[in-house]
């Protein structure tokens, strides 16, 4: 409603792109969460603001939200959702492409530097877990 307490039409048409991918996934979340579905998302981070994907993570790994256990395996860049305060060590991976040569995939949770009270953001930016981009792979 606006001030006039008139109703207003939302026309999902004329929204960003973020906006459309978050009622698309927000849908197929609450499926999941019905069913107890496997949920599966390359980049979900894609055009999602920040704070955004953190409660899109966080209403996932809620039991209030989500009663059924539903999972959810995905994508990200996003730096600002690893933490104890959204994903915990055991709930993330990294993946490091080496071109040619092949691509691994180590859990956080057992790499030597990783600590539940460390700034995992940091060490993962400064390379501590591989994982980084190198243009010459």
């Amino acid at each position: 409603l606006n001030e006039q307490k008139e109703e207003i039409r939302f026309n999902l048409r004329n929204e960003s792109a973020g906006t459309k991918l978050l009622f698309g996934i927000i849908a197929l979340m609450l499926v999941a969460h019905q069913k107890g579905a496997t949920l599966i998302f390359d980049e979900l981070d894609r055009s999602i603001h920040p704070i955004l994907l953190r409660t899109l993570v966080h209403m996932h790994t809620s039991r209030t939200y989500n009663k059924s256990g539903a999972q959810l395996v995905f994508t990200a860049h996003a730096t600002e959702i690893m933490g104890k305060d959204c994903l915990f060590p055991d709930e993330i991976s990294f993946i490091t492409k080496y071109g040619k040569h092949g691509t691994t995939v180590n859990r956080l949770e057992q790499l030597p530097l990783a600590s539940s009270h460390a700034d995992l953001a940091l060490q993962y930016l400064r390379g501590d877990f591989s994982a980084i981009p190198y243009p010459y792979y």
